[in-house]
């Protein structure tokens, strides 16, 4: 069945992006000054970020993982760019984690693209040398820049990994780089770049990806309960109807691609249940997906674009059909992995 371990589409672009800037660091920066500044808390003791438990974050397309310590707080901003911030000193610092990814037009190629050399020949630029690595390099320069009169400063670092092109920033005040918590973020950074790592072909779900499939499961949620007077979600096949007026009324259009994952979504939390898969992340050359396995195997389903594939066709929905047909494949794969 094609929504099986059959390979998803490709995308139809070749460079992924999430920006960054000085401008936004700055406005980051500045919005937490006011929101804060008047509630700003005395100094905290030094604490030492090295030592605390970490994190699992994924940046970029998802592809990249960073060991966060958990003495950030963090959110991701509208483009993809991941910000942190000190828990106990929120308005002191920001950092910014941005990444472009390479991709080769053939996605088997990927493998051998390697943007550690490109970015050791940019540092020059900068007149500075880069710190080179089996597979990555990096290289820092500051800048200093202002925000509605106030002095801002900000370190950056630039690295070439892999296929990845990654560019971290750490905006603070003038008067506040010398503060233990800005002074131990300074020397965080050179050890978050030595710790990226590229995801595993299957790995668990990151708490970004999880809380952004609850996000899915929300909307649906919401729908369900404002058009069709129903008050929880399916969770089993025979719940499937609600979901199915869902699809048969006409709710979402055949260009409302991610309201079409969040049905996805639900749909397969319902196969979950029912087969007993469990939801994790797949990386491949084609990128990064959301998807749910059996146990140890290799056997595994694509449910958030299983709907909205269809629907683009313009091909009639039966998810109890739909169902049946995924509960043979899967059981013929079953039998092949045992």
């Amino acid at each position: 069945m094609a929504d099986m371990v059959a390979r998803r589409r490709a995308p139809n672009f070749h460079v992924r992006r999430c920006r960054t800037g000085v401008d936004n660091a700055v406005k980051k920066l500045g919005a937490l000054s006011d929101a804060l500044g008047s509630n700003r808390k005395p100094e905290s003791h030094p604490f030492d970020l090295m030592k605390s438990k970490t994190q699992t974050i994924d940046i970029g397309d998802g592809s990249v993982l960073i060991e966060l310590p958990e003495t950030f707080s963090w959110e991701f901003e509208e483009e993809g760019t991941l910000c942190a911030y000190l828990a106990d000193e929120p308005e002191l610092l920001v950092l910014r984690f941005s990444v472009i990814t390479v991709a080769h037009e053939n996605p088997e190629d990927n493998a051998a693209i390697d943007l550690s050399e490109e970015n050791a020949a940019q540092a020059n630029a900068h007149g500075v040398a880069a710190t080179r690595l089996i597979d990555r390099s990096y290289f820092s320069y500051e800048e200093d820049s202002e925000h509605e009169g106030r002095p801002i400063w900000l370190r950056f670092w630039q690295a070439g990994f892999r296929n990845h092109s990654i560019v971290i920033s750490l905006c603070t005040g003038q008067g506040d780089k010398e503060k233990p918590g800005v002074s131990t973020a300074l020397q965080l950074v050179p050890r978050l770049i030595k710790g990226l790592l590229v995801r595993d072909h299957m790995s668990p779900l990151t708490s970004r990806e999880e809380a952004e499939l609850e996000q899915q499961r929300e909307i649906v949620a919401d729908f369900l309960r404002e058009q069709c007077d129903t008050y929880s979600l399916p969770l089993l096949k025979s719940d499937l109807g609600s979901l199915q007026r869902l699809v048969d009324d006409g709710f979402f259009g055949p260009e409302q691609a991610y309201e079409w994952c969040c049905v996805g979504v639900v749909f397969g939390d319902v196969l979950a249940t029912e087969f007993n898969l469990d939801w994790v992340t797949c990386n491949d050359e084609f990128g990064v997906e959301p998807a749910l396995r059996y146990g140890d195997t290799s056997v595994m389903v694509f449910p958030r674009t299983m709907i909205f594939k269809r629907v683009e066709r313009g091909e009639a929905v039966d998810l109890l059909e739909l169902m049946e047909g995924l509960s043979e494949a899967i059981d013929d794969a079953r039998r092949k992995c045992a």
